[in-house]
């Protein structure tokens, strides 16, 4: 069940003390008490006896759980009692709550029916069918659509942008425009210039007081990485200019990128805009970096959305406990990344019909801050 919930967008979180000390005193001593809970003792209980009232309660009114799955198994003489108690958990409810009722008694499970409880006979169902109870409520209480950005100064200034840019066969805007374009919008950047030989980069390494990273620009180099075209960590004079002779050296009149290096507890994400052939323009966002073969899952939404609805999409996907901090990593501004989402969708809806697609690579989320590294921007 655990599984079917985290592929429907949920998250299990661990449960507060309080709650845990509940369920402590509800549960024999042998329950584990633990997210998911282990209600096997229901099974051993006295005919007329049965924690699901307040075990379920628990864990209902734990702060941090915000829908609850129970899953009835095979009971025999206390499923009357069980099915008693689930109807009054679910009437005295405020958060939505689903029932798997596996247990043989039919008559119970009709019962359930009656008294208005949404029971299933499949657990994938149940989590499938919360999970649409709990999109449809985010919705309702959501922020009303917002009406496209009414800012015609800054589309005359970006389509201005975009026409004066000198563009690949394919339609690929410069770096330069890339980044000129998202400044536009409002989305930050790391601190960077360009240099067009070994000593001017070693110049600016100077002014950024700190390790950077260098990257080629070369016309028909995309990918630099690919191409070994990255160079990152640099914080001495030396490895600049190095790097610096390297990378002018992988293609005829490269020059270099100097960037200042992304420091603080960082979760790497994707962001930008992909062109869907029935909808158009639509954003999308992602888990970048080390995890993003791990997850393997990006959200769309269609634009004009703003930050209330970019935090809801992060929050959905499965690997949105990176920007909450585990494993000794400390949380992230996912309010800064919820921001870069909205003004892409403002950025979607007053240039729809030039842009094919955008894609920041890496958008660098910190304790203070949402930074895009790089980026790429087609235009049609």
């Amino acid at each position: 069940m655990a599984d079917a919930a985290v592929e429907e967008g949920f998250a299990l979180p661990p449960l507060a003390e309080a709650t845990c000390a509940r369920l402590r005193a509800a549960l024999p001593p042998y329950a584990a008490v633990r997210n998911p809970v282990d209600l096997v003792s229901v099974m051993v209980s006295k005919p007329g006896e049965s924690p699901i009232a307040e075990a379920g309660a628990a864990v209902r009114d734990d702060p941090e759980v915000d829908a609850v799955v129970l899953v009835m198994g095979v009971y025999h003489h206390v499923a009357a009692q069980v099915a008693k108690e689930l109807k009054g958990l679910f009437a005295d409810s405020a958060k939505p709550l689903a029932c798997c009722w596996m247990a043989p008694q039919r008559a119970e499970l009709q019962a359930l029916r009656k008294a208005g409880v949404p029971v299933f006979e499949d657990y994938n169902r149940a989590v499938r069918a919360l999970a649409a109870a709990v999109s449809f409520e985010e919705a309702a209480a959501g922020e009303a659509v917002p009406k496209p950005s009414s800012d015609p100064a800054r589309r005359d200034r970006a389509l201005r942008l975009i026409a004066g840019a000198s563009k690949s066969p394919e339609g690929m805007l410069p770096p330069a425009a890339c980044r000129a374009l998202l400044e536009l919008y409002g989305i930050r950047q790391p601190a960077q210039a360009e240099a067009s030989y070994a000593e001017e980069a070693v110049a600016v390494w100077r002014g950024m007081g700190g390790p950077v990273a260098l990257k080629v620009i070369a016309e028909g180099l995309v990918h630099k990485s690919d191409a070994g075209g990255v160079s990152l960590g640099l914080d001495g004079e030396g490895a600049v200019r190095a790097a610096a002779a390297r990378l002018l050296g992988l293609a005829p009149g490269a020059r270099l990128l100097v960037q200042g290096m992304v420091v603080g507890g960082e979760v790497e994400l994707l962001a930008g805009l992909s062109r869907d052939p029935a909808f158009g323009l639509c954003v999308t966002g992602g888990i970048g970096g080390i995890f993003v073969e791990v997850f393997e899952e990006a959200a769309r939404r269609l634009p004009p959305f703003g930050e209330k609805e970019a935090g809801a999409m992060l929050r959905g996907l499965r690997g949105a406990k990176l920007l909450q901090g585990v494993r000794g990593r400390p949380a992230v501004n996912a309010a800064a990344a919820a921001q870069v989402l909205s003004r892409l969708s403002e950025m979607a809806a007053e240039l729809g019909e030039v842009l094919a697609e955008l894609d920041i690579n890496p958008l660098i989320v910190t304790q203070d801050d949402a930074l895009a590294v790089d980026a790429r921007v087609r235009v049609v």
